[in-house]
């Protein structure tokens, strides 16, 4: 009842607000007290709406809402400002055709540091210790030419290497890089151009054994070893990514390590034209390609200097795996990796080149995108969500037929459901499937131009809108018809009854039916995708007694199969006793929402190929997404936003021995939060 009471109060002060010009509004934000139930902004948790006001009213409108005992506090929104990132290291306009090549804008100078300890090992002829571009960022290596001396760079090129990886940025000195804070380890294995492979391979051990995340080889031979491939597990099965160079002889060959299947090899793009550069080697084991002429870094004796080679462009690689794995730092290696390799852009390499320097040119910016959008589908509000889903879902919409009361319409349907009041919504899943229509999303007395646009994209000529007006107001319902749409309300006197008159539009001669709690509504979240793949009715009930409504549907209508969805605290043990005189009943929970959802999985198997994942703590998104997976004939899991429970590893364990290759997260990062979508991806590749 608070809830209702809640939302009606916000209803009705946007009524008498109105809607004026952005310049004369004001944001008020509120906040609700922790035993009210209200569709938030951002987390659930934090229970706050956020409404406009005209500037004018704005005292009058804050002691109205302070007279509201479920609300905690109300407060104006201020005035925020960016602080625009500034690099201030001289030597950064040298460095921007690279940073233009490989996608990245000055944003990546404020990501944050979340992996604070991240190593990058430069496996090379060490490093200048005193740089004043890269001795902060130096940690404790190893010269394993002669242990007892530093690691010091006379040659010149590891230098150059460590200064594109890990460079100190807005330091007011040189160069600038892509990773914040990341550790430098040197380690030495040449003092020319040349050497022995085994010093390599002790190298690569030593920075394993010591710490290292990120393994960079900007070198290579033409032959391979045993002990060098045993080398490269080594550091795999420790979870370090090697990055290595597929050297510069302009040749249809990868060099080794490169060659390796677990190593990311990389080769080189002309950094103006994004071509191949002429010198890079070419071939099928190659992962990616990267910028590798003209690239200006660090040079010993405090200097700086252009280089040009794979090398180079295997830097770059390790450089943008540091910046993303020190932003990301819960993803794997093998995730990392994909992400570079699948993020990566064609254009500008012809099609035959683009195919032997791997899947493409490294593109940071994109790399970046793919993990927050990776197998995501959703807009900026629950809202867009709903038009995102129905974009998935619905290329095009197919005619359909129904019956309301004695007028038959035939035409092409969408449902239209409260993005804030759920009852009336969640009853919806079996007519969305039967009709094979979407669920669009409105405010009570608003109509995103969003959803008229995804209306119109669908071709819809009829509308049903599901629910009374304190759900949907009738100025949308005027709205819709002035645009030219045939609308029909579905509403009841109460929720009840709302889904009542839902389920009289279904066939009647189904079997089985759904039985859910009107007043606490994650069960039916749960069981929605089930009943609309089944076409099966859900029934609203209270928690300790059966509306005379439903009651007049059981016993008018002949269903021989009932289950009851939810816990004896939710659906009281009499109401299970009422039903038995009707039909054959059973009962499906859990402890909580999430083992309810593992249990109605178990309960109704599905033979699919993908899953489709939302969260258990906001409706909106779920709501949309039961539609979906029952147009898909596909299951619907109800995961925790912000952790992976027993009960979801449980179920990702299932699908991944079922071989369900594929799956979809409906809600952004809001929703579900990067580091679950990335353990789902763990599970299900």
């Amino acid at each position: 009842m608070k809830k209702i009471t809640c939302l009606i109060i916000i209803i009705l002060f946007l009524l008498i607000t109105g809607h004026v010009s952005a310049a004369d509004d004001v944001h008020l934000i509120i906040k609700y007290k922790n035993d009210v139930t209200t569709q938030s902004v951002g987390d659930p948790s934090l229970n706050l709406r956020i409404v406009e006001v005209d500037k004018n009213e704005v005292k009058e409108k804050i002691k109205i809402i302070k007279k509201n005992k479920d609300v905690a506090y109300v407060e104006v929104d201020q005035k925020a400002y960016l602080h625009n990132s500034f690099i201030n290291d001289p030597y950064f306009s040298t460095q921007s055709d690279v940073f233009n090549a490989i996608n990245i804008k000055d944003e990546w100078s404020s990501f944050s540091d979340k992996n604070k300890d991240l190593i990058v090992a430069v496996v090379d002829t060490g490093i200048d210790l005193d740089h004043p571009d890269l001795k902060n960022q130096i940690i404790l290596g190893r010269n394993i030419l002669n242990p007892l001396i530093p690691p010091e760079d006379h040659q010149g090129h590891g230098t150059h290497i460590a200064g594109i990886i890990g460079a100190t940025t807005n330091n007011k000195v040189g160069i600038a890089s892509l990773p914040r804070n990341v550790k430098i380890m040197p380690i030495k294995v040449f003092e020319e151009e040349t050497g022995n492979m085994s010093t390599v391979i002790l190298g690569i051990l030593y920075a394993v054994d010591h710490g290292a995340d990120i393994i960079n080889l900007s070198l290579g031979s033409v032959n391979g070893m045993k002990a060098l491939e045993d080398a490269i597990n080594y550091a795999q099965s420790k979870g370090v990514l090697v990055v290595a160079a597929s050297g510069n002889d302009n040749e249809h060959f990868v060099t080794y390590p490169a060659k390796y299947e677990s190593v990311l090899a990389v080769g080189a793009t002309d950094t103006v034209t994004g071509g191949k550069a002429w010198f890079s080697n070419y071939g099928e084991e190659m992962d990616l390609s990267a910028p590798g002429t003209n690239i200006f870094s660090t040079l010993p004796g405090g200097k700086y200097g252009y280089e040009s080679g794979t090398s180079m462009s295997a830097a770059i690689v390790s450089s943008t795996a540091a910046m993303l794995w020190k932003q990301y730092p819960f993803l794997t290696v093998s995730q990392l990796k994909n992400i570079l390799f699948d993020s990566s852009s064609k254009s500008p390499l012809p099609y035959d080149s683009n195919q032997l320097l791997g899947n493409g040119q490294i593109d940071a910016g994109n790399a970046n995108s793919f993990v927050n959008n990776h197998n995501r589908t959703y807009g900026y509000t629950a809202y867009d969500t709903a038009n995102a889903i129905s974009k998935l879902g619905w290329p095009i919409l197919s005619e359909a037929s129904l019956k309301v009361q004695e007028a038959e319409y035939t035409g092409k349907f969408t449902i239209l459901a409260s993005g804030e009041l759920f009852p009336d919504s969640l009853a919806a899943a079996p007519l969305s499937s039967y009709l094979g229509s979407p669920i669009l999303l409105a405010e009570q007395d608003k109509i995103f131009n969003s959803t008229l646009d995804e209306l119109k994209r669908l071709g819809t000529t009829h509308v049903l809108i599901v629910g009374g007006p304190v759900a949907i107001s009738p100025s949308i319902e005027k709205k819709l018809t002035d645009s030219g749409y045939n609308v029909i309300r579905i509403a009841g006197k109460d929720r009840y009854e709302t889904a009542i008159k839902i389920n009289r539009l279904l066939p009647v001669n189904n079997d089985e039916a759904f039985v859910v709690s009107g007043e606490n509504f994650p069960d039916a979240l749960s069981i929605s995708a089930i009943a609309g793949i089944k076409k099966a009715p859900i029934i609203y009930t209270k928690s300790d007694r059966v509306p005379e409504s439903v009651k007049e549907f059981i016993q008018n209508n002949s269903v021989e199969k009932m289950t009851v969805v939810g816990g004896k605290k939710v659906i009281e043990e009499n109401i299970e006793e009422y039903l038995e005189s009707f039909a054959s009943i059973r009962r499906v929970a859990g402890i909580n929402r999430y083992e309810t959802s593992l249990e109605v999985l178990k309960e109704f198997p599905q033979q699919a190929e993908q899953i489709f994942f939302a969260t258990g703590k906001r409706f909106p998104d779920a709501l949309s997404g039961a539609a979906l997976a029952a147009h898909n004939n596909q299951p619907l899991v109800l995961v925790n936003p912000s952790t992976i429970t027993e009960t979801t590893k449980y179920v990702l364990n299932v699908a991944n021995n079922n071989g369900v290759k594929n799956y979809k997260i409906l809600g952004g990062p809001g929703a579900i939060e990067l580091q679950i979508a990335w353990e789902i991806n763990k599970y299900i590749k």
